[in-house]
């Protein structure tokens, strides 16, 4: 027993005692140093991080903060899941540098709330334009005449040289798409600058490609 004793305490069995730590260093050091990225199952991680968090094996609270990443792995390994795929993940959850978890959902905050002003801001606008377009057209119906039975054929060019006498008091000329089923004639809209000149331009007479257009007032009575 004295004999066991002495051999326990002897420099050579320190000696091997000590370089038995150091290889366990130099192996972990390169498990950790030399380890690929992984796309892990983050509901997989989370559990087991949870697991091995609530586990008094290898991890106390006092545990610094650098290691503490490398010894949940570590235990995560124990329950089955490959070092390779862990190192990247824990540290990425514990890490306090610009690319760890609490910073990420940070950015994410931020670019959320950044996405949710911007849209408001053009939801916002377009309100204010569907409603600015909306004052601006009924602003134009009284000064609008309609033309239909334009002949097939016709276009602005031809309007306009029908509507010469009134050439300056036109304001916009909109040849519209739509076209009778039946004869093929157009319709056209023609917003004056004022209704007085809307109202004498309803009163012309004569034809487009022998055709008698139909001039009305948009708004026959102005309220």
């Amino acid at each position: 027993m004295l004999q066991a004793d002495v051999a326990q305490k002897s420099p050579q069995a320190q000696d091997d005692d000590s370089k038995n730590a150091h290889e366990k260093l130099e192996a972990l050091h390169e498990r950790l140093t030399h380890t690929k990225t992984f796309t892990p199952d983050p509901s997989l991680i989370a559990k087991q991080i949870k697991t091995a968090q609530s586990s008094n094996d290898g991890f106390s609270d006092g545990l610094e903060k650098a290691i503490a990443p490398y010894v949940i792995a570590l235990q995560l390994e124990k329950a089955g899941l490959p070092w390779e795929q862990l190192r990247s993940w824990t540290t990425y959850l514990f890490s306090s540098g610009p690319d760890g978890h609490e910073a990420c959902q940070e950015k994410d905050k931020i670019v959320q709330l950044a996405t949710y002003e911007l849209d408001a801001i053009i939801k916002q606008n377009l309100g204010d334009e569907s409603r600015d377009l909306e004052a601006e057209h009924l602003a134009r119906l009284p000064c609008r005449v309609v033309v239909s039975n334009i002949a097939a054929g016709a276009d602005e060019d031809d309007l306009k040289e029908f509507f010469y006498p009134f050439r300056y008091q036109v304001q916009k000329l909109n040849m519209l798409p739509y076209q009778d089923p039946i004869k093929r004639t157009k319709v056209a809209h023609i917003d004056m600058y004022t209704r007085e000149s809307a109202i004498r331009a309803s009163y012309m007479t004569g034809s487009i490609f022998g055709l008698l257009p139909d001039i009305q007032l948009a708004v026959e009575k102005e309220d």
